[in-house]
């Protein structure tokens, strides 16, 4: 290697131009011109790194703007009524299904319809919801035609002011995964929807009544078909009634709950029955076919003068 006029030679060939430095170093001339051109001038404010505060804020602002637009409403909701009054219960219609007793289904609102002071708590599974097979095989109407018929039952119910708020269900849930929700029209129709447990605080007249209650709530027994609703009462105390669908396996119990000062008061347990008596997947569970005795929902009359709760097995009855 040879040096000349700041050029490397190795051999007779010429490798790379520059300088040789003080120390004995070489510095080629792209090592020279990248010190010394100027780096370009950034006249974009740039807004980064953003720190903690913005990125709070900002989740913040986006939650609020989340709440105002979502379906769902609170889960305590206060509602008052003049006189003695009657709340009826209906959950898992299974609309759609072959199988489901869709003339009881009208009877049932035909007579709350009919009659003053009767309201409806609808608690979820309301369509059958399937979009794969072998149980889409079994359905009648696929999942628009069960939304349109909801849909035109939530409308009636609301439009006759007799729908008080609806449980979401694992159905309906389904149903949402193909882009329809049965319930999304509930806010701009005046009737409220609950996903999970719902806190319903209802006054008769001078009355307090505390209602619990969700599509689904925790356990099961096979010797008590209200266990569920005896298991919330100690998860969230203090309600009058307890009240889930879900199970298929219709139930009412009562009992006295003792409180502090040597008070006592009565606590209702209610499981509702199906509206569809069978289907491909309870019969492959080895489960047995239901009638009219194990089927449908009930109703409670809320008394005025007195705190007093009245339990009907039959909707029917308790509108007739």
């Amino acid at each position: 290697m040879t040096k000349n006029s700041g050029v490397i030679y190795i051999g007779d060939t010429m490798q790379e131009k520059g300088i040789f430095l003080p120390d004995g170093s070489f510095e080629s001339d792209k090592q020279i011109r990248r010190k010394t051109v100027s780096p370009p001038i950034m006249e974009t404010e740039k807004r980064f790194p953003r720190d903690f505060t913005y990125w709070s804020d900002r989740f913040i602002q986006r939650q609020k703007e989340y709440n105002e637009t979502s379906d769902v409403e609170t889960d305590y909701i206060k509602i008052r009524f003049k006189g003695d009054t009657v709340i009826n219960f209906i959950g898992d219609a299974h609309v759609g299904a072959s199988a489901t007793h869709y003339d009881r289904l009208e009877k049932e609102i035909k007579a709350i319809d009919e009659t003053p002071n009767s309201y409806i708590i609808l608690v979820g599974d309301l369509v059958d919801g399937f979009f794969w097979n072998p149980a889409q095989m079994e359905q009648i109407e696929q999942m628009p035609e069960q939304y349109r018929y909801m849909k035109a039952l939530i409308k009636h119910l609301t439009d006759s002011r007799k729908l008080l708020l609806a449980n979401g269900g694992d159905h309906d849930g389904w149903a949402k995964k193909m882009g329809i929700d049965p319930y999304e029209t509930m806010n701009n129709l005046g009737a409220y929807y609950v996903q999970g447990v719902s806190h319903l605080c209802t006054f008769v007249d001078d009355q307090e009544y505390k209602i619990i209650g969700a599509h689904r709530l925790p356990g099961s027994s096979i010797r008590d078909n209200t266990w569920a609703g005896k298991r919330a009462s100690h998860e969230i105390q203090g309600a009058d009634i307890y009240y889930n669908a879900h199970t298929h396996i219709k139930g009412h119990s009562e009992q006295s709950i003792n409180e502090f000062g040597g008070i006592a008061r009565k606590v209702h347990y209610i499981s509702l029955g199906p509206y569809k008596p069978t289907d491909e997947y309870s019969r492959k569970l080895g489960f047995v076919q239901q009638d009219s005795n194990s089927m449908y929902g009930c109703s409670i009359l809320l008394k005025a003068k007195s705190k007093e709760i009245i339990y009907y097995d039959d909707i029917l009855k308790a509108n007739s």
